[in-house]
């Protein structure tokens, strides 16, 4: 299937998938409140952080060679035992070798069963889901895996829902639906990738060789990511609580369907790029890079433009009145697809230029500032050392303001290697979108005080001008789909 067909059907599935998301986290967090909704979201980001310290760069390593040829089914094997040694090393860490005090330091008063099977669930949807996934990219079964992934994400909101109508739901049973559900449709997608039988058996030496050239480079960089990542979510559940978990990501969990278009083309940018890197052709890849961020960035601005003077509006809607503390931590993340998507395709392409020391030292120095940023803003103010306990807000501010310093110089390292010109007018887009959309929601509350007539006088306007933008420059945006 050609990469422009294969965008689009990612597109659709992970609108899809978004949506089905959207509503089962709304139902979830309505139902357990912020107190249970943090918890689990704590559970889960824990070992999704943890999942650097054990792979080590090794499924970006694995996908990057897929992509490049059709593997062996023994190289396939060589990399799914070193999985599976990931697995057995963490499950037997957390159920049996760390103490007790630093458990509970770790894990804030959660007992081991509830995290052993939170470890479970987030192996299974962030290792063996994400890998087979990738496989069966990398073969480019682009239709087939994203209708194994909407089928699974709606037979989980099924499940979601039949909890709360037998008044059964609670994390136990969330985390299990998790476990299994992922677990069967990562096998199916297994399935999708079909090993080149005609390659000569690879010897373990040389499949090694060639993970230590890519993944050396990178441990560095991956080993302080995991105290990164992992350091956000610990500090704000230890000194910010559970509501405050559930606040970042929540907002988080938002502002990632700002991020569809993204999501859906960067495995497809990540193969083709690996491939015009293998051929030398630059300039082909400089133009893929352009129209791809272009695209890709007016997407996301658009949608948060769009959004963002109802955020508080739709935070009531969705999630209850419980959760209105989280405004203004949506408010601000709101903004990080915006960064976030010229961030994905960057890392994708240093990974496909295999870039890994520079990727490794620029990405390192911005997370052990990150680091540091997060103590200063989420601290207590009568601790030791003081900080300024701005809880989710604090992070979310972090977040954004680093994203987008991290990215430029990113971009700005490219540019000066490949001879690229450094373009940053189209980032101050946002200055320009949402000041107009403010001004549209003014004049509608002119008319009507009702929330819910604002809101639908306000979509049903934007649909129609979509609309109609989109029927006069039909022939522009059609030329811009068949240059993509």
């Amino acid at each position: 299937m050609h990469y422009k067909k294969r965008f689009l059907v990612s597109f659709i599935a992970n609108f899809i998938k978004a949506c089905l998301g959207a509503v089962t986290s709304f139902l979830v967090a309505r139902h357990l409140g912020p107190d249970e909704t943090g918890r689990m979201f704590f559970l889960l980001f824990s070992f999704a952080s943890f999942k650097g310290l054990f792979d080590l760069g090794t499924s970006s390593a694995f996908f990057t060679f897929l992509s490049k040829e059709n593997q062996s089914s023994r190289f396939i094997n060589i990399f799914f035992c070193w999985v599976f040694i990931q697995f057995a090393t963490v499950f037997v860490f957390v159920a049996f070798l760390i103490p007790e005090s630093y458990f509970s330091l770790i894990w804030v008063n959660e007992d081991r069963f509830t995290v052993l099977l939170a470890f479970l669930a987030s192996f299974m949807l962030n290792s063996v889901w994400t890998i087979t996934a990738q496989m069966a990219e990398a073969a480019r079964k682009t239709l087939q895996v994203q209708l194994i992934a909407v089928s699974f994400t709606s037979l989980h909101i099924l499940i979601i829902i039949l909890l709360i109508f037998f008044n059964k739901l609670g994390i136990h049973l969330i985390l299990l639906a998790i476990l299994f559900e992922w677990l069967l449709a990562g096998s199916l997608a297994f399935k999708l990738y079909k090993p080149d039988k005609s390659k000569s058996k690879q010897s373990l030496l040389s499949v090694l060789k060639m993970y230590k050239r890519f993944c050396l480079p990178l441990i560095p960089f991956l080993l302080i990511g995991v105290v990164y990542d992992f350091a956000d979510k610990w500090m704000l559940q230890y000194w910010s609580g559970s509501s405050e978990q559930a606040y970042f990501g929540l907002a988080m969990r938002v502002s990632s369907i700002a991020l569809l278009a993204t999501t859906s083309l960067v495995k497809v940018f990540w193969k083709e790029s690996a491939l015009l890197a293998k051929e030398g052709k630059h300039n082909e890849l400089f133009l893929f890079y352009k129209k791809s961020s272009s695209f890709l960035l007016l997407v996301s601005i658009f949608f948060v433009a769009i959004v963002h003077p109802f955020s508080e509006e739709l935070v009531l809607i969705t999630l209850g009145a419980s959760y209105l503390g989280g405004v203004e931590t949506m408010a601000v993340l709101l903004f990080y697809p915006i960064h976030q998507t010229l961030g994905q395709l960057l890392g994708s392409l240093m990974y496909a230029l295999e870039k890994t020391v520079a990727y490794s030292i620029i990405s390192s120095f911005f997370m052990l500032v990150s680091i540091l940023a997060t103590y200063v803003l989420l601290a207590p103010k009568a601790f030791l050392f003081p900080g300024l306990n701005l809880g989710s807000l604090g992070l979310s501010l972090k977040v954004v303001f680093l994203n987008i310093l991290s990215v430029n110089v990113l971009y700005f390292y490219l540019c000066k290697v490949l001879g690229w010109p450094f373009m940053i007018k189209n980032q101050l887009l946002p200055l320009i979108l949402i000041p107009l959309f403010y001004l549209l929601k003014y004049f509608i509350s002119i008319f009507t005080n009702d929330t819910f007539l604002q809101i639908f006088i306000y979509f049903s306007f934007l649909s129609i001008l979509i609309g109609f933008i989109a029927v006069i420059y039909k022939e522009k945006f059609l030329k811009l789909y068949n240059e993509l």
